[in-house]
């Protein structure tokens, strides 16, 4: 694996939109949390603010790393402007909510907002394109790779009477298209914990098709995603979720399918555990890995206990499940939509997927539609374009990037 941490870029951006010490020396509130602003509180945190708050303007606020986050933004911001503070915004959106609170406090005037939303990766220095390689992929080439890995995966899992299912956008593209999604560039699958923890335990580790995952004993590095991935040695591609930039082999991640409480209450304090240790993993292990301040012990007994959450309930007796996704899924708001009646995956039925027919839930249509809503019109060809313009690089010598 060929990895950068961008951090230090970072760093240096925050510095000159700062200017010198003052900052340190202020009362400063990070309004919203999406990656960068989380790597962005880190840092502030790291060099001592005075006083460094945050709010999460996220559906379930608190539950960053499980601390509590001010809950009420008003009375936050009134703080703010009183103590002729700092307020630090990440995304656009953010701001625009920000703007809305401070026209409504007849505070519109007040300029003290530092907006960071100019911090793209696409912005920051890339030291790790490969500096020799064949050649560029074209997505027929990928799909073509991808075909091999998806399909070595059910073959495996049908020797192996293990349960599996299409899903996310893998899904979308059997029932759309009959295959892959044209611009698409990864592949998702998902299995009943219990079929997942036997297939954790048989699938090679080492090979052309390959498992990539913490479970792997045999790994140099341990992998700084907590899913389980089979990868290829075919081709490799930048995968990036600030503040990581990572050059890997192409990407089928399989998610486990876990049983969940039937009361409403308690499939929520499920999901908000979900989120808390999602939040641990970010700045545990995510933000700081590479440095330093990363620890591959920590790493492990952080990844040990998400292994503890997905089997407190048992899948089959359970009648709703959801996928083990510490993050937020692609397609979906963080919340009880993810949880789903298990009869929607009751049992798989064949459908057509390039010229093989592989397994897709029962409830296909319901789950699509929890995901992705009109899942039939396609997205903006802007997506698209951004999409199909992301490289893919056949090299020489996969190794390094293993």
């Amino acid at each position: 694996m060929v990895y950068d941490n961008c951090v230090k870029y970072i760093e240096v951006y925050v510095k000159d939109i700062m200017s010198g010490d003052e900052w340190r020396k202020q009362d400063v509130l990070m309004y919203g949390l999406d990656s960068l602003g989380k790597t962005v509180y880190m840092i502030l945190k790291e060099y001592g603010v005075k006083k460094l708050r945050y709010y999460d303007t996220g559906e379930y606020d608190g539950y960053w790393a499980g601390n509590q986050s001010e809950k009420n933004a008003d009375e936050t911001i009134k703080d703010i402007i009183k103590e002729d503070g700092m307020i630090i915004v990440c995304r656009k959106s953010d701001k625009l909510k920000l703007t809305e609170l401070l026209e409504q406090m007849d505070a519109g005037n007040w300029n003290r907002v530092i907006d960071l939303s100019g911090i793209r990766m696409n912005k920051l220095p890339n030291t790790i394109v490969p500096k020799e390689y064949e050649r560029c992929a074209d997505m027929d080439e990928c799909h073509e790779i991808f075909r091999k890995q998806l399909f070595t995966f059910c073959d495996f899992c049908d020797k192996h009477g293990l349960r599996y299912f299409l899903d996310y956008g893998t899904l979308l593209g059997a029932v759309r298209h009959q295959g892959f999604i044209p611009w698409d560039y990864d592949m998702d699958v998902s299995m009943p914990v219990p079929d997942y923890l036997k297939f954790k335990d048989l699938f090679p580790q080492g090979g052309d098709i390959f498992m990539d995952s913490v479970f792997n004993e045999n790994a140099k590095e341990l992998p700084p995603n907590a899913v389980l991935r089979i990868k290829s040695k075919k081709a490799v591609m930048e995968v990036h979720n600030i503040p990581l930039r990572i050059m890997t082999g192409l990407v089928l991640d399989v998610f486990p399918l876990c049983g969940y409480p039937t009361d409403p209450k308690e499939q929520k304090e499920y999901l908000l555990e979900y989120m808390k240790w999602s939040n641990i993993w970010r700045e545990k292990v995510q933000i700081p890995y590479g440095t330093n301040k990363y620890s591959r012990e920590e790493h492990k007994k952080i990844f040990d206990e998400m292994q503890k959450i997905i089997t407190r309930y048992d899948y089959d007796s359970s009648e709703f499940i959801a996928t083990a996704y510490f993050g937020q899924t692609p397609g979906m708001d963080y919340g009880i939509n993810r949880v789903m009646p298990k009869k929607w995956y009751a049992s798989p039925v064949k459908m057509q997927f390039e010229d093989k027919k592989l397994n897709v839930p029962i409830g296909y249509h319901s789950v699509l539609s929890r995901y992705y809503g009109d899942w039939m019109s396609l997205p903006p060809q802007e997506e698209i374009e951004r999409e199909l313009s992301i490289k893919k690089y056949v090299v020489n010598d996969f190794e390094k990037y293993m």
